[in-house]
């Protein structure tokens, strides 16, 4: 595998140009009123086979599922082969030492559970840290209790056992059946599933995938769960994001993030997802799922590139959850956090998070 140098420079948020998470994207708030017919099939053993009947949704070029397979080993190569060494003394004086593997995820993204799987095997973590409110102790507690529902061990152990071949295949590995199931769990739950569940269900985008694999490998190794963003970060990027909800809907920032895309990409790529989203330009599904490539797409390298169209006020809200999320990493490996030091920590955070915590966490 190669190796991925991270640029020093502090990166903006990645939220925007991800489709796949439960906030704004660049093409706005959508909801999906088209409908995808399903057919299936049941094996002896029980399990659901589903065809989709084809649509372009489903069928992207080559190129882009290349490009999607590329980035998915990237992210994971940059957790297994460049950790961060911290040490230091406690409050009375005992030494403490800890390795941090930062993962890069993209948020709902049907390939997270099997990255996640790949690392902590590996890495076999006493402490799995993610990106979410330290202060939200009920979302934690709930979050794991919802990863040993039994639908979920099923399913989630089933997505950890296979290994990710193309964005087609990651995004067909849950049947109808567990698309339905896992919303289900989430419901019964009281989990809200957000503006774009009915996007997330029709491209088989497990909904919370990434929070509830960490949860569940945490559990499966007896590894403590942490949550490592500051209230004050994310209080002040939810802010910053809902004064530039027009500005972020508007034709200007969308032209700007194609630009981006093919100086990340290279033109040839950006050229195929331009193709893709113009088969049926007045699909929305179509067009979720292209975005959602996008953002699944980029590497460690190529993400800068992508968010250099980012509102100033975004970059310097995303700077400081990063700066609190370092804080927070860092009380967890010293003790201070969770009672006792961590020696291996794996972090679990937005791709655009990666290259800047790992910087901070050099700094330390």
């Amino acid at each position: 595998m190669p190796c991925y140098n991270l640029p020093t420079r502090t990166w903006g948020p990645y939220m925007q140009l991800q489709a796949t998470h439960h906030g704004a994207s660049v093409a706005g708030m959508l909801r999906v009123r088209s409908a995808v017919a399903w057919q299936h099939s049941r094996r002896s053993l029980g399990a659901v086979v589903v065809r989709a009947q084809p649509g372009p949704h489903q069928n992207p070029p080559a190129a882009v599922s290349n490009a999607w397979l590329v980035s998915q080993r990237a992210w994971v190569d940059v957790a297994l082969n460049q950790p961060v060494e911290l040490s230091g003394t406690d409050a009375k004086g005992a030494a403490w030492s800890s390795r941090v593997h930062v993962l890069g995820v993209a948020h709902n993204s049907a390939a997270n559970v099997r990255s996640l799987h790949e690392v902590s095997e590996t890495v076999k973590p006493d402490a799995v840290a993610f990106e979410e409110d330290t202060a939200n102790n009920a979302w934690r507690n709930l979050v794991t209790k919802i990863s040993q529902a039994a639908p979920m061990k099923r399913i989630i152990t089933r997505l950890m056992d296979t290994p990710l071949t193309s964005y087609q295949q990651a995004h067909g590995l849950l049947s109808e059946e567990e698309r339905e199931e896992w919303a289900d769990v989430l419901k019964s739950a009281g989990v809200g599933l957000g503006p774009f569940s009915e996007d997330h269900r029709l491209l088989g985008m497990p909904t919370y995938s990434d929070p509830i694999a960490a949860a569940f490998i945490a559990r499966k190794l007896g590894a403590t769960l942490a949550f490592i963003e500051c209230p004050d970060g994310r209080r002040m990027y939810a802010e910053a994001l809902a004064k530039l909800q027009g500005e972020l809907r508007g034709e200007a920032y969308t032209t700007a993030v194609w630009s981006r895309i093919g100086e990340a990409h290279g033109e040839s790529l950006a050229a195929s997802f331009r193709r893709w989203a113009e088969s049926e330009p007045e699909s929305k599904l179509l067009q979720r799922a292209v975005r959602t490539a996008m953002a699944e797409a980029v590497t460690p390298e190529t993400t800068p590139i992508t968010l250099k169209a980012d509102p100033q006020t975004i970059v310097d809200a995303t700077a400081q959850r990063e700066r609190g999320m370092c804080r927070t990493i860092v009380d967890l490996c010293s003790g201070k956090l969770a009672g006792k030091p961590r020696k291996r920590v794996l972090a679990i955070v937005g791709g655009a998070h990666v290259a800047p915590l790992i910087e901070l966490l050099k700094a330390v």
